[in-house]
């Protein structure tokens, strides 16, 4: 048997479950909303529903078979489940307070600082260089570190040879200008002495290193190019200026370091030198000046 009609239709205030069992509401209201995440077929359990504020008054609040209450809009159709009476809870802030923007967090130092060799673009993303960096590297990746404090001046100036060390730029300067003087030897023949007393040195016209003045801190080194038992040795005060290191047969710049801008080039002990010592090749011999021949 069909129930009667309820008067108000689908504007109908009442709430009561048996209310609408009683009486039909046919003006033409439109279906509940669909209900988020429900299983097709489950139906929903009976709860007893406290009573929602009024909503504006464009909004019906509308009872569904199953009990609950939802919303229509007479004037434009809408249909939900939430009082549109009821405001939405603001979310809350980010973590650290304030309510602003979220400041990124601070990008982890690279351990090598203003010295580090790296080109990758995503490197200075994910690092911070926070010594001085980016120049050389178009851009860094500065931010987000602490200022290291200034490092101190290398002993050796820009005449170091330890400027391939990324740790050792980290924590020395090199100050461009420095004009460290090293003591250094020479050996060669007796006829060859007086001339390079007289006139000065000359560039040997190619070796391991090119064209240049070879001499050596070690003087053993030196005692191996005295030539004939009148030969000579003499100590030396270099300046290297800027100093290329080359530490193995076929380096790119074995004999175009000049070219490079260097001054000088230096063979590290143990490393390419037949004779396991160490030696330098001085492109200008204005840079070494003769101090005296050895006992």
């Amino acid at each position: 048997m069909a129930l009667p009609a309820c008067k108000y239709g689908s504007a109908c205030y009442r709430k009561n479950p048996n209310h609408f069992r009683e009486y039909s509401h046919p003006t033409g209201a439109p279906p509940p909303p669909p209900v988020p995440n429900a299983v097709p077929g489950a139906g929903w359990a009976m709860s007893v529903q406290p009573p929602p504020p009024p909503p504006e008054p464009s909004w019906v609040p509308i009872v569904a078979a199953d009990g609950r209450t939802y919303y229509h809009n007479t004037t434009t159709g809408a249909v939900t489940w939430d009082n549109p009476a009821v405001p939405v809870a603001a979310p809350p802030p980010p973590p650290g307070g304030g309510g602003g923007a979220v400041t990124p967090a601070a990008k982890p130092p690279c351990k090598y600082g203003s010295a580090c060799y790296r080109k990758n673009p995503n490197h200075f993303h994910e690092y911070s260089h926070p010594h001085g960096a980016g120049g050389a590297h178009g851009g860094g990746g500065g931010g987000g570190g602490a200022v290291a404090p200034a490092a101190t001046p290398c002993k050796y100036g820009s005449a170091c040879y330890r400027m391939g060390n990324p740790d050792h730029v980290l924590k020395h300067s090199h100050p461009a200008g420095s004009t460290t003087t090293y003591v250094m030897y020479h050996g060669t023949s007796r006829a060859a002495a007086e001339d390079i007393e007289r006139n000065g040195f000359k560039q040997s016209a190619d070796g391991m290193l090119g064209r240049g003045v070879y001499v050596s801190r070690d003087p053993q080194k030196a005692a191996a190019y005295k030539k004939g038992a009148d030969g000579v040795i003499f100590e030396l005060r270099v300046k290297c200026g800027r100093t290329k290191k080359i530490d193995r047969q076929g380096h790119e710049l074995q004999k175009t370091w000049h070219q490079a801008g260097y001054d000088s080039a230096w063979v590290p002990a143990g490393t390419m030198n037949p004779s396991g010592m160490q030696e330098n090749c001085i492109w200008d011999p204005s840079r070494i000046r003769v101090v005296r021949r050895m006992p």
